[in-house]
């Protein structure tokens, strides 16, 4: 196996929106290569991952594992967790991984033996743009590179190969390790997570914002999904329904840290866990103190809390007042425009304040989580 490690300037990933949900995380955009399914999804293997993190002011680092034949497998899944870990990565970006690149790296985890598989929050730009923006109905299809044609970056991409060539001129590299098809496949899979990350800005810029079907970033994240602290370990969508604010999400457990049970690093290597977060297993029930329910649920690492909500005529608020929240997250909501006298006004009418939505499930799903964890 081999490591490769190229930096870039780069403009940082900026602006409020970013920073209101991502800021205080640490991202990894995050791409594989297989070697195709020719033979059926049983036998493709990982035979090379790119990893790309913000390394400085202006500048990312682009990490690449290369398997020089596809029995290095487990050698650049490994590289990879390790990687990840020691890096402290809270959350990953990645274009279509939803579907293909994080459930075939757990598939392929499954079946070398490895004992956890990977559960970090996974901020999909497909399914983003699928979901909360026109493009598919301006855009013949949503491929990477058609969505880089549309914000007129198509042509920073240095390599011209498909993936599909890319699994051909493998198999070549294979058996006769030839430097310039190293070069090719190396190029071809860096520039997918350093044009996603172009893709990235353009998103959470002026542009981007322009793009959406409702016209509001707030309300994307709640239809999206966003993940919270580091030290929660937790993604959430929050929804209104009737009176009621439904709190939902997973646990996100990942190994902090893990050691070679066979030192020998010839042959295939199997790991043990030696620290793993485990998901929480609680239920809330309401009472005089307390209005919220919910349920955290180990075995599916998923999660609802429910906070019922009081009404006025055609306005909708909830009772800050009589949440256990900490001062801090308590400051943070009576700062806001929609904190009237310990009540935070949700919806008025037909409108309805995502920025209010989503703040308040935040700091009450932290809480909430914090709490049982200290119990």
């Amino acid at each position: 196996m081999k490591k490769f490690c190229r930096k870039y300037k780069m403009p940082e990933l900026s602006g409020s929106l970013y920073r209101r949900y991502y800021g205080s995380l640490k991202p990894c955009i995050f791409d594989i290569e297989t070697t195709g399914f020719a033979n059926g999804r049983n036998t493709s293997r990982v035979i090379m991952t790119a990893l790309l993190i913000p390394s400085g002011e202006n500048e990312i680092s682009v990490t690449q594992f290369l398997a020089e034949d596809p029995y290095e497998e487990d050698r650049v899944l490994r590289a990879t967790l390790d990687f990840l870990n020691e890096q402290k990565t809270d959350f990953l970006i990645t274009y279509n991984g939803t579907s293909f690149d994080i459930p075939f790296m757990n598939r392929r985890l499954e079946a070398l033996h490895f004992p956890f598989t990977l559960k970090m929050y996974n901020l999909d730009l497909y399914s983003w743009i699928r979901r909360n923006t026109g493009l598919p109905g301006q855009l013949s299809a949503l491929s990477q590179k058609s969505v880089e044609n549309f914000f007129h970056i198509g042509t920073d991409r240095i390599d011209a190969i498909s993936g599909r060539e890319s699994v051909r001129l493998y198999y070549e590299y294979v058996t006769s390790h030839s430097g310039m098809l190293e070069k090719v496949l190396l190029t071809h899979n860096r520039e997918d997570v350093v044009q996603l990350y172009r893709i990235l800005r353009r998103l959470f810029s002026d542009e981007g914002q322009s793009l959406l079907l409702h016209g509001d970033f707030h309300q994307a994240q709640a239809n999206y999904g966003f993940p919270l602290l580091p030290d929660a370990g937790l993604s959430l969508r929050p929804k209104i329904s009737g009176n009621k604010l439904q709190l939902s999400g997973l646990q996100h457990c990942s190994v902090e840290k893990m050691t070679a049970m066979n030192p020998d690093v010839n042959t295939r290597v199997y790991y043990r866990e030696e620290e793993l977060p485990f998901p929480l297993n609680a239920s809330i029930f309401p009472d005089a103190h307390n209005p919220l329910q919910g349920e955290f649920r180990a075995r599916t690492a998923d999660y609802r809390i429910t906070l019922p909500l009081e009404s006025y005529n055609n306005a909708l608020y909830a009772d800050v007042s009589g949440l256990k929240l900490r001062d801090a997250h308590r400051e943070v909501l009576e700062q806001m425009g929609e904190y009237v006298n310990g009540y935070l006004i949700l919806k008025e009418g037909d409108d309805l304040s995502y920025s209010a939505l989503n703040m308040l499930a935040q700091l009450t799903a932290e809480d909430i989580e914090k709490r049982i964890r200290t119990f």
